[in-house]
């Protein structure tokens, strides 16, 4: 739709993801070791990934000498960046693709209204938003109205029937960045069901640290941060490791395990959106659209094609 914001529903994501560098991590005391890899960091918290997959946030000043030392290096901000390289694609629930780098939760109060021929989205001109905030306000109005919302014309078609009332909705999601540098929030009802229960978890306690914040607690502001940083290290292995599956289910049609196919689903009953297309892995046209079917819940398929052919046929 947007080339800096959405790519097509086609996307391969393809590059091979280096290993993760393991080190050995020391405590202050000097006691206790472990191996893990770094995710990433800030000026309170370093998150490591052990061998067994799990995701710890370790206190920096808990660390020994050494690893403080390493942590303020060059050579970690680049291990930080190795683990974050790569594919950064979210799935939306509609099926469109969002690159973008996790920042942190947030929430807001967005207010529509139309005034003297004009829609004002929180006092802004709606032609003054960039078109990824366009995009995002056409997929709100939509989800709390629940009425579909492809383009200025339809936005502009639900705005004149409103009669010059304000509209309220009130969002929670996350912050990301895009490519070209601009700060695009996300509702969590954007993502696909997948995705979204990825992000969930910390929600609950990023709203409890941000609710005591007003305090200005010291404490408080430190598990608020502690929350923002612990959902980046998450989202940047999450991604890495999304990937990786990637190339392995490439591998198995490359080598004739499974077939491509291509899954055109129309919302069922209830379910606001339009048409989307989806491209899965599987044996025969049943388990494809079973497949593609669990990646968008609520949606029917209606016509299943493979796109590709097994060498020896």
């Amino acid at each position: 739709m947007f080339s800096c914001f959405l790519a097509p529903v086609f996307l391969f994501a393809a590059a091979a993801q280096p290993p993760a560098a393991v080190r050995t991590w020391t405590d202050a005391t000097g006691q206790f070791t472990t191996e893990a890899a770094l995710v990433d960091f800030d000026s309170h918290h370093v998150v490591l990934k052990k061998h067994s997959g799990a995701l710890v946030a370790v206190p920096i000043d808990k660390l020994s000498k050494s690893d403080q030392e390493y942590l303020r290096s060059k050579a970690a901000s680049e291990a930080a960046e190795q683990h974050a390289a790569g594919n950064r694609t979210w799935t939306l629930r509609n099926g469109d693709q969002f690159v973008g780098h996790v920042l942190k939760y947030g929430r807001a109060k967005v207010v529509v209204r139309r005034q003297l021929g004009r829609i004002l989205v929180n006092d802004v001109p709606f032609e003054r938003l960039s078109k990824p905030h366009q995009y995002i306000l056409f997929k709100v109005v939509e989800h709390f109205e629940n009425v579909p919302i492809q383009d200025y014309k339809a936005l502009e078609a639900w705005a004149v029937k409103q009669r010059a009332e304000a509209r309220e909705f009130d969002c929670e999601g996350v912050l990301m960045q895009v490519d070209n540098g601009e700060q695009v929030a996300l509702p969590f009802f954007l993502f696909s069901a997948k995705d979204e229960q990825f992000l969930r978890p910390g929600w609950e306690d990023w709203l409890a640290a941000e609710a005591k914040a007003e305090a200005a607690s010291q404490e408080e502001l430190a598990k608020k941060q502690q929350a923002e940083l612990f959902l980046r290290a998450r989202a940047r292995d999450y991604q890495r490791d999304q990937a990786m599956q990637r190339m392995v289910e490439l591998t198995a049609v490359s080598a004739g395990l499974v077939n491509e196919w291509q899954v055109l689903l129309v919302p069922g009953a209830g379910v606001a959106g339009g048409p989307v297309q989806a491209v899965v892995q599987a044996r025969d046209s049943q388990s494809a659209r079973i497949a593609a079917m669990q990646r968008y819940p609520g949606y029917v398929a209606t016509q299943v094609v493979r796109i590709n052919r097994r060498w020896w046929r």
